[in-house]
């Protein structure tokens, strides 16, 4: 009768509180015109400069229920209309939002007259004026406080009756992360007084929940902020009692109050002892449990192909399901003299290692003792016959032990073994019967692993001859096509510079006789000042006065274009050195610089980023021997890669874009080329495959993963180099390639 009667009193009060947060929920209409909606929302609203530390805007709800005109609150700063208990509570709110999160809170407000009232508060960013600024959303919260103050009795009355069940009774704050109510009977379940769970606050369930309870109570809690009101929950989990023994309990969980936005703020439950009752499932589970883990145990290690990880799984899966001392598994080898055991895994309860190996003849125990596949089974190692084996258990502290053998197919003699080292242990038949099993199962998963090894073995000595196969043919076919441009390239240039040669060296001919005309013509004008009407109409529709002046320009303009395209064409033959394959002595800054002339369309403004800024800084480098058509097309990969990046950095964070080229001399004969982006960066994830051939971050007909490839082997193969990078996701990446100076095979 006392719990129906507690159900009851508890039904009414989430009665209560559903009624109560109905009644205070308040609707806002949202209209288009900002005007209309700060004057019509029924709650005070402000807008704060978080900068300047001053008011900028608030609707009448918000001055006039401080009794303030609107210039008199502007003027106010905050404090002067908050009480002083409040304070921290406006520097909270100015913190969070700050930085960018939604802020919530209560507090008291103080009217010009002086009377207080309590208010809430909630805060966000908002755009006002162009510049991202504070606003805040208050209400009038009094007369909720009064109601909250009854129930507050209410629920006092309620914790009288609560204190008297049987049961154990709680209210678990999510917010706070701890109970803020618990029944007497806490204390007989669990030895603490409401008191000390108060005390402990929110290190109460951190202290006695059992650790792996920690996340099934964390996702019950989780279900139930989702339930609907009235909504039961149950869940066992096990908690530690002041004495220090564990005990299992079934809780019932709802929902017992929601904040004004219809999220769960507090859960009430209730909690049984099962403690006794789970003792006995575990014993009627145990049987069947184990069976079960025999069958997983021999899936896990049947599924694996390694032999290491199979032998790993299995005893550390014997270790626990046993609950031995060490369990561990040794290799006969008969191959050395003596014969020795080789102990490859093995788990112990005191983290011991016992890897290694021991002569057989120290051990008193042979391969011909196992041939026949005959367990060993120690109970008592003090009372075992042979002598040199019981002196070996004796010297390492074993009480008793438990040694299954295993055979493979080729011809491989291994043991299991089992021992405890605390106290005498008689070894069950059902134990005994669970490690023959497993031992069957591992000599069978053994000898598929050795069958696997060997094929992938096979397998990866034909997958290597296939990619450099792969490899050779790529890059072959990028060779020929780097030949082929740079033949066509150097066609290009030379047809190109032959007529305007022409055009630059006829452009001061031309230049002169234009002059010669124009002084001429000076001197019509000088020594006959007044022509005829008919030449002096045709000079002014000529505009003569404005073509003499622009003439000058235009051939000055002229020069101009055709020593830019000289300088193209100068660029494209040096670039054109791509078909040359002998070594031959340049100067690295040219070819740097031919590159950047092949790729200055890239590097201009488009209408998805602005222009990429190059920076140079030049060392003072000497002449280097190279392949200056290789040196040239990892110059290009590179530079082409940078842009990439560049350009997906734009799309994602607006930034300027810049390629900053270092050069400088290592020692006398090295020399560093550093070639630096701010783009996308690489992830961390690819780093390790950037040189690999056909590896590609790029769309599919944008890239074919040869670029960086082709250029690591040019560097370090043909150069007898070093290509390296480094980068930060997000910020920036930095190739730097260094080669030496003098190669063999140039003379001097």
């Amino acid at each position: 009768m006392l719990n129906e009667s507690l159900q009851e009193e508890l039904i009414m009060l989430r009665q209560l509180v559903s009624q109560l947060q109905a009644e205070l929920t308040t609707c806002r209409s949202h209209v288009n015109n900002y005007q209309q909606i700060f004057e019509a929302i029924s709650d005070g609203v402000y807008i704060y400069d978080l900068e300047k530390g001053q008011m900028l805007d608030a609707n009448s709800a918000m001055y006039s229920r401080l009794g303030y005109t609107r210039e008199e609150f502007l003027a106010l700063h905050p404090s002067a209309c908050i009480h002083p208990e409040s304070l921290p509570l406006f520097v909270d709110f100015l913190a969070t939002v700050k930085a960018g999160k939604e802020f919530y809170g209560q507090g008291i407000d103080v009217h010009k007259n002086g009377t207080q009232f309590y208010f809430e508060v909630k805060g966000t960013l908002c755009q006002y004026n162009g510049q991202s600024n504070a606003m805040g959303i208050v209400r009038d919260i009094s007369d909720r406080k009064k109601v909250e103050l009854a129930l507050q009795e209410s629920q006092e009355f309620a914790q009288k009756i609560a204190d008297n069940t049987p049961c154990t009774l709680y209210i678990y704050d999510i917010v706070e992360g701890r109970n803020i109510y618990s029944n007497r009977e806490v204390t007989n379940t669990l030895g603490y007084s409401c008191e000390d769970i108060q005390a402990m606050g929110t290190e109460f369930f951190a202290k006695i929940l059992h650790p792996e309870d920690f996340q099934k109570v964390a996702d019950n809690q989780a279900s139930v902020a989702k339930a609907k009101d009235g909504e039961i929950l149950e869940l066992e989990y096990r908690m530690q009692h002041k004495n220090g023994t564990w005990c299992w309990f079934l809780s019932s969980n709802a929902v017992f109050k929601r904040d004004r936005d219809g999220k769960v703020t507090q859960i009430i439950g209730s909690a049984q002892d099962i403690t006794l009752r789970k003792a006995t499932e575990a014993q009627l589970q145990e049987y069947g449990e184990r069976q079960a883990l025999i069958n997983q145990l021999s899936s896990q290690i049947r599924n694996s192909l390694d032999v290491n990880t199979i032998l790993e799984t299995a005893i550390e899966e014997l270790y626990k399901l046993l609950q031995v001392d060490w369990c561990a598994f040794s290799w006969f080898d008969p191959s050395v003299t003596p014969a020795t055991w080789r102990v490859i895994y093995d788990v112990s309860w005191d983290g011991s290692n016992w890897i290694g190996s021991y002569p057989a003849d120290t051990v008193g125990v042979s391969g011909q003792d196992l041939m026949h596949l005959e367990l060993a089974r120690i109970d008592d190692a003090d009372l075992y016959e042979e002598p040199i084996h019981r002196a070996f258990l004796q010297q390492g502290g074993v009480k008793s032990r438990l040694t299954i053998p295993i055979k493979t197919q080729f011809n491989q003699l291994g043991i299991i073994i089992c021992e405890h080292k605390q106290k005498l242990h008689t070894w069950e038949d059902n134990e005994i019967e669970l490690l023959q099993a497993v031992a069957a199962q591992l000599a069978i998963a053994i000898d598929q692993a050795e069958l696997y090894t060997q094929s992938q073995q096979k397998s990866e000595e034909l997958k290597k001859t296939l990619g450099e196969l792969k490899l050779t043919q790529a890059q072959m076919v990028q060779t020929e096509k780097m030949s082929s441009l740079g033949q066509m390239v150097a066609g290009i240039a030379h047809e190109i510079n032959n007529p305007v040669g022409f055009i630059h060296s006829n452009l001061t001919f031309a230049e002169n006789y234009v002059k010669d005309i124009l002084h001429l013509l000076h001197l019509y004008q000088t020594n006959y000042p007044n022509p005829e009407p008919t030449i002096q109409a045709e000079i002014e529709d000529l505009e003569l006065d404005f073509l003499i002046g622009d003439l000058s320009k235009l051939f000055s303009s002229m020069k101009t274009g055709t020593e830019r395209i000289r300088e193209i064409v100068l660029s494209l033959r040096t670039f054109s050195r791509l078909d040359e394959a002998e070594l031959k002595t340049i100067n690295i800054h040219e070819s740097i610089d031919s590159t950047l002339v092949i790729l200055e369309h890239r590097f201009k403004e488009t209408n998805t980023r602005p222009a990429i800024t190059v920076n140079k800084n030049y060392g003072d480098l000497p002449k280097v021997d190279c392949f200056a058509g290789y040196l040239n097309q990892v110059f290009m990969n590179i530079f082409n890669n940078a842009i990439d990046a560049l350009e997906e950095a734009y799309n994602k964070n607006q930034r300027h874009l810049t390629i900053d080229i270092t050069t400088k001399q290592i020692n006398h004969n090295r020399i560093a080329i550093i070639i630096r982006d701010n783009g996308i960066g690489i992830p961390k994830s690819v780093k390790s495959l950037i040189f690999d051939p056909f590896f590609t971050t790029k769309p599919v007909g944008k890239g074919t993963g040869m670029g960086l490839a082709s250029s690591y082997q040019i560097i370090t193969e043909k150069h007898g180099g070093n290509l390296i990078f480094d980068s930060t996701f997000g910020e920036s990446t930095e190739f730097v390639i260094t080669i030496p100076v003098h190669q063999p095979g140039i003379d001097k």
